[in-house]
């Protein structure tokens, strides 16, 4: 709560990425992985993704994870065995958050994921 509280009161607007730990015992409880303040990206913000775009497997499942964090930031696909970049359809775009970051790493691998932020 300390690292956070500073984006915590009552009239601002956040973005809060966690886990919901539910238990018939107990209330539900969010716990909190990231908090950013909600505010337009910068147009300038990308997320590219290097994958083999012919590999029907792994293109569903990154549709799958991209569908899962939806935001307004472009995802640009390139596939290094065509050399061809493309950017994904407007319904694919996401919310950088420390979440999808995992995810992506875990999909395609740390070297293969880069998120560019514009000045």
């Amino acid at each position: 709560f300390t690292k956070y509280s500073s984006l915590l009161n009552s009239d601002s607007k956040v973005i809060i990425s966690g886990k919901l730990n539910v238990r018939e015992d107990q209330a539900n409880v969010v716990l909190i992985d990231e908090v950013q303040p909600l505010m337009k990206r910068s147009a300038s913000e990308k997320i590219y993704l290097r994958l083999d775009t012919a590999d029907a497997t792994l293109m569903d499942r990154l549709m799958t994870v991209l569908r899962r964090f939806p935001g307004n930031v472009p995802v640009i696909l390139h596939d290094p065995n065509t050399k061809r970049t493309q950017l994904a359809p407007k319904e694919l775009f996401v919310n950088p958050s420390g979440a999808v970051k995992d995810v992506l790493y875990e999909l395609l691998g740390q070297d293969n994921v880069r998120i560019k932020r514009g000045e």
